[in-house]
């Protein structure tokens, strides 16, 4: 049999047990040296973790509770965010914005539709529907029976990014 040597290994091949020892001895060495300090570094992240989880938490609690209350706001005084939809305040806006999105309230009827009208693109080869393509499709004017795009108000604000990155900042 003819071996072929694919790289010059002679340094290997005299190299002695007591070589070879030392040299795991030290890559040993290493590997414990980066898990080690691998391990320290994850444990200071997770301790940064639960002391920023505990300082915010009660922010957090409070930040839904205003989330909750200005979506609630909003919808109910629709009638103050006609013109203009979103007031806008020094530290961001909050209004109403339409938003829409497919409703399918019969994928068989949404399939058979798909299957009379060579719309390939909606249905998948497992009958999943793309509901993109449904939407897309709606949005074009044909009618597919089945499904029917829904637009509504939903509340919705944002933060001034200037304010936002001014506290980073800080």
């Amino acid at each position: 049999m003819t071996v072929t040597r694919i790289s010059d290994n002679r340094e290997f091949e005299s190299a002695t047990v007591a070589e070879a020892d030392k040299k795991f001895e030290e890559l040993a060495r290493l590997e414990i040296g980066i898990k080690a300090k691998k391990a320290l570094a994850e444990k200071r992240i997770a301790e940064i973790k639960a002391k920023l989880a505990a300082d915010i938490d009660g922010a957090v609690e409070d930040y839904n509770e205003l989330i909750n209350w200005l979506n609630s706001y909003i919808l109910a005084n629709k009638g103050r965010f006609v013109k203009p939809r979103m007031r806008k305040t020094e530290f961001g806006k909050y209004g109403l914005r339409t938003a829409s999105k497919l409703h399918i309230n019969d994928e068989q009827a949404l399939i058979a539709s798909a299957r009379e009208n060579e719309l390939d693109d909606i249905i998948e080869l497992k009958y999943r529907i793309d509901k993109k393509a449904v939407e897309k499709h709606i949005a074009e004017g044909l009618e597919i029976d089945g499904a029917q795009i829904i637009t509504g108000d939903v509340a919705g604000f944002s933060v001034s990014k200037e304010l936002l990155d001014a506290e980073l900042k800080r």
